[in-house]
């Protein structure tokens, strides 16, 4: 998973930053900044595994703080492609996607949005959810191990821990705050935004801490399934990119 699955996502991630740079569509462009992000995090963890073995602080965090920074771009990506795609909830001159089940629409007439109630009560739900990392067990372990004729230590240190359930879930919960308020004030892309920001920083710590809690005491499978969901998710981004190819970079089809 290190040296096959790692090198394969890498090199496709940098494909895609490649593909993507010119494009000016607002989720193309999040996903660019996704995928670039994701490669640099990458290659901190590369350099800390082969020179530091997994040792160095700066790098584990550049490391961890890049997959967050990936998962919010991600998220706003598929948020903002969603949005101007498909429903055109903040277009006001489009016609919205969930027509049909509100009946009523806002846009013409003196009604609540559906749409917007229902990200009231998905922000809330996400706000609740941070409790989840903020309670959630630290554990202190280490073990010794051979990998190819190289010694290695596996270990989660607590600085790492605190990283992914105590500032993950706090940053979660001021972003997602933002984001209800904003919703409420009407600013869909400020909206958007901080909801793609607590979203990256929940999911993040919410991944780690399912990995560690599920193996705490067989780490060698922790990389190996963070691996494995990293170069699923890559190969997902590039299956769906190839599948909508000639509407999402037909260039008279581009949103802002």
């Amino acid at each position: 998973s290190g040296y096959v699955f790692k090198t394969t996502y890498s090199v496709l991630a940098f494909l895609l930053v490649i593909v993507l740079w010119r494009s000016r569509a607002g989720d193309l462009t999040a996903l660019r900044w996704a995928m670039l992000f994701f490669f640099v995090r990458e290659n901190c963890c590369t350099v800390n595994y082969l020179v530091f073995a997994e040792t160095s602080l700066l790098f584990e965090m550049l490391h961890s703080y890049g997959m967050l920074l990936c998962f919010a771009f991600t998220t706003y990506a598929i948020v903002e492609g969603v949005d101007n795609r498909i429903v055109h909830i903040s277009d006001p001159e489009e016609r919205c996607g969930a027509m049909q089940l509100c009946g009523r629409c806002i846009k013409h007439a003196e009604v609540p949005c559906g749409l917007r109630r229902v990200f009231y009560l998905v922000i809330l739900a996400m706000m609740v959810v941070c409790g989840m990392l903020l309670t959630a067990d630290v554990h202190t372990n280490a073990y010794n191990a051979e990998i190819y004729g190289m010694d290695f230590t596996y270990c989660n240190p607590m600085a790492y821990q605190l990283y992914e359930l105590v500032f993950c879930p706090i940053a979660a919960l001021v972003m997602l705050a933002v984001s209800f308020v904003m919703l409420l004030g009407g600013k869909m892309k400020a909206a958007k935004m901080a909801l793609a920001g607590g979203f990256g920083a929940l999911g993040f710590g919410a991944l780690r801490m399912i990995l560690a809690g599920a193996y705490s005491q067989r780490m060698v499978y922790f990389i190996f399934w963070e691996e494995t969901s990293e170069l699923l998710f890559i190969l997902g981004v590039c299956c769906v990119l190839w599948i909508f190819r000639r509407r999402l970079f037909d260039k008279s089809t581009h949103v802002n």
